[in-house]
């Protein structure tokens, strides 16, 4: 962890359910978050982290082809749109 003097090591106990990971304690009982469909969003997750991650529209389309269709698409503009207004 980073903090104003310097890395310092720290250990923390994670704990799961069978609804997900445990986000916090509530009045002595655990809250667990569940994603629906995580399980099965067809690498949707990876999808977005290496689009995040691209340095191009070369390494951004390649990025978006990743992931099985999971219902939701991704439109790129590789030309500059002759409809749109003039920054000038």
């Amino acid at each position: 962890v980073k903090t104003d003097s310097g890395l310092v090591e720290r250990t923390f106990k994670m704990r799961k359910t069978h609804h997900g990971p445990v986000m916090a304690v509530r009045d002595g009982r655990p809250l667990a978050v569940r994603m629906a469909a995580f399980e099965n969003a067809g690498g949707a997750l990876e999808q977005r982290y290496l689009m995040g991650k691209a340095k191009n529209l070369n390494l951004t389309t390649r990025s978006a082809a990743t992931a099985t269709h999971n219902g939701q698409d991704y439109a790129m503009q590789t030309q500059p749109d002759p409809c749109a207004k003039s920054p000038h």
